[in-house]
């Protein structure tokens, strides 16, 4: 696989999930797929950095219509095609019939992945391969699959009611009123709904098109944006907001292509290295890629966010020194050089603005923090994978604050997908060692304990010299000296109390109190796993390790969380006190 950041497998693509009649009149496919394919080239003109990918059944009609229009853009524009299967294929073929049987065999050769939808709880596949109850379930489950993780939904649909479970009509109802399942926490969870484009589809199994499409005209488009639970939201517009977030995140994933090629290497040493890669199927590789342009990105942003903290307040402290000459030169020295001096502190405090603006624009501190929790979601993921949890990472992750974040979460969901588990006692010494342990390791060596006491330090003693110089200055005046020593108690009073005042600012702004807590917390806990972990490897309990390795998961992910919102609460700023 391709460590190309710009490699579609690298971006995280914008999921269209697919449902449709099975029997659109054949003088109308024509029609209906040029609309489709209209369709996707706005989506492209609009996202352009994202890739396009298909989720379909590849049921004969609509499905197939979206598909072969998905297959006709150029191949930089689209991503994967993946075949979802209601259930085993041979018996999802006793659906098809004659040239639609060989239609479809076609078609899913041309699929990039399959994924078969598990059979229900109870359901065997003597009780599915008879058209009823339980064969219907598997199609309502398929549907259900579908539109849980596509970002966007294709329904090639009449506008009526489904007849029976599973229609396009109950996938375009689950899209706006979620689908509840054993998976979520609450029923009150709306992470599922999401918008659909409903094209109107006249259906052969109609005797007249009035009457099949009343009160809908043929081929009429229809945007359906779920209702938002905050009324300050505008569904439209928050849907699409997200997808710009993870359009914003290819974009920079094509620029770390080009600029900093040597980064996606690293990153993917540092979360497995290419001796234990190698044995795992495609699914982990691609993962492991998607998790490294993040982790990369991530640090290179990080790197140009401290500079820029660094620099405003390195233009604080030259303000300061620029407009106390001015104080000095005014009271001490005739006060020839006090506008030159006042004017440079003007520049000094323009320069530290547009820094700011600068800064602001560029969004560095939000990208980064996104980026990094993206990262952050795709290594538990990982690992979980590794060890069998049956878990996804998208469903435990920032569950207090969906609305701000959610686009990291969406992310998560399509760039995880397919997940391939394991159960294989072979892998979990690599979620002990390249996790478990490196991630203890990092937690241990952080340096913001160190950097923390270091400007409290400072902090402390600039505030002391300012004291000093605040006695000097009242003995001085007190005892009436001369304008030249008041001056200069002045100066010991007030820049080293301004100097304390931006170091304090800075180690806010850079949390390094609250890291240095948050890694203490977090190398407790990761020491505490690997006694567990370490321990349920030498009795080959694998049930243990599974649990370990989810826990361990839960509780990382709850605690990025934290650190993410952390930061939220300490946006770009001028320096002040």
């Amino acid at each position: 696989m391709s460590r190309d950041a710009g490699n579609p497998q690298a971006l995280i693509p914008l999921v269209i999930g697919v449902s449709g009649h099975r029997d659109p009149l054949e003088i109308d496919k024509g029609q209906l797929a040029r609309q489709v394919a209209v369709l996707f080239e706005s989506l492209h003109a609009q996202y352009p950095h994202t890739p396009l990918r298909l989720l379909t059944p590849l049921a004969e009609g609509a499905d197939q219509i979206v598909a072969d229009a998905f297959l006709l853009l150029p191949v930089k524009t689209r991503g994967e095609l993946i075949a979802v299967l209601p259930m085993p294929l041979e018996l999802y073929e006793q659906d098809f019939e004659g040239a639609a049987l060989v239609q479809f065999r076609a078609a899913l050769a041309r699929a990039d992945r399959v994924i078969e939808i598990p059979l229900a709880a109870g359901a065997d596949r003597s009780s599915i391969e008879p058209a009823g109850a339980a064969r219907d379930a598997q199609y309502q489950r398929c549907g259900q699959f579908v539109s849980r993780h596509s970002q966007l939904l294709v329904a090639l649909w009449d506008g009526r009611p489904a007849h029976g479970r599973g229609g396009t009509g109950d996938i375009v109802q689950y899209r706006q009123r979620g689908c509840f399942d054993e998976r979520q926490d609450s029923i009150l969870d709306l992470e599922e709904r999401g918008p659909s484009w409903h094209l109107v589809t006249p259906r052969a199994s109609h005797a007249e098109r009035q009457q099949a499409c009343v009160p809908p005209t043929p081929y009429a488009e229809h945007w359906l944006f779920p209702p938002m639970v905050r009324g300050d939201l505008e569904p439209e517009g928050y849907f699409r907001g997200l997808w710009r977030e993870i359009d914003t995140f290819n974009a920079d994933a094509h620029g770390l292509a080009t600029q900093h090629v040597d980064a996606i290497p690293h990153s993917e040493q540092s979360l497995i290295p290419d001796s234990a890669i190698a044995a795992l199927p495609d699914s982990c590789r691609q993962m492991r890629l998607r998790y490294a342009v993040a982790d990369a990105l991530a640090i290179r942003l990080q790197r140009r966010w401290r500079r820029l903290q660094r620099l405003l307040h390195l233009f604080a402290v030259l303000t300061l020194l620029a407009f106390e000459f001015g104080q000095f030169d005014g009271d001490a020295l005739g006060g020839h050089y006090k506008p030159w001096a006042y004017s440079t502190a003007c520049v000094f405090m323009i320069l530290a603005f547009l820094t700011y603006r600068r800064g602001s624009g560029l969004r560095l501190q939000d990208r980064y923090q996104d980026y990094r929790a993206l990262a952050e979601g795709l290594r538990v993921q990982f690992f979980w994978t590794l060890a069998g949890v049956r878990q996804t990472a998208a469903d435990r992750y920032l569950g207090r604050q969906r609305n701000a974040l959610d686009w990291i979460r969406k992310a998560l969901r399509t760039a995880t997908l397919p997940l391939t588990n394991f159960r294989s006692e072979g892998l979990y010494p690599h979620a002990e060692a390249y996790w478990v342990r490196s991630q203890n390791d990092y937690y241990r060596q952080s340096e913001d304990a160190r950097r923390e006491r270091r400007a409290a330090l400072w902090s402390r003693t600039l505030l002391s010299v300012g004291l000093i110089g605040l006695v000097g200055l009242v003995i001085s005046t007190w005892m009436g000296a001369s304008s030249f020593a008041r001056a200069c108690w002045m100066s010991a009073f007030v820049l080293p109390t301004g100097f304390a005042g931006i170091i304090d600012h800075y180690a806010g702004k850079m949390a390094f109190s609250e890291h240095a807590k948050l890694y203490a917390r977090m190398s407790r806990m990761f020491d505490y796993a690997l006694e567990l972990l370490t321990e349920s490897l030498q009795r080959k309990d694998s049930l243990a390790v599974e649990r370990v390795v989810e826990d361990l998961g839960i509780a990382a992910l709850e605690e990025n969380a934290s650190w993410l919102m952390l930061h939220r609460e300490r946006p770009l700023e001028m320096p002040h006190q």
